[in-house]
């Protein structure tokens, strides 16, 4: 990570988002769609257009436990993973 000095105060540069990268810990619960939020070529924030092919349970932040679908990308990290 880069750094940028502006009047004697260090402060770090973050990289800017890749379309397809994901946004943070948001999620959006859909039957039949992917769960996870992305980076659009625009590099706003959309619904991942994969197909669905994986269900299990995500924990949100707040500790909370939902059942979600996933592309191939985004169900390595649900647990309880089974073909939908």
């Amino acid at each position: 990570m880069e750094c940028k000095q502006r009047s004697g105060m260090v402060r770090p540069v973050r990289a800017m988002p890749r379309p397809g990268d994901t946004v943070g810990d948001i999620f959006f619960v859909s039957p039949g769609r992917c769960f996870r939020m992305v980076q659009s070529p625009q590099l706003q924030t959309t619904h991942c257009a994969e197909p669905a092919v994986w269900r299990g349970r995500w924990t949100d932040v707040k500790g909370r436990v939902h059942r979600v679908d996933a592309c191939d990308v985004h169900g390595a990290v649900l647990k309880g993973l089974r073909r939908v």
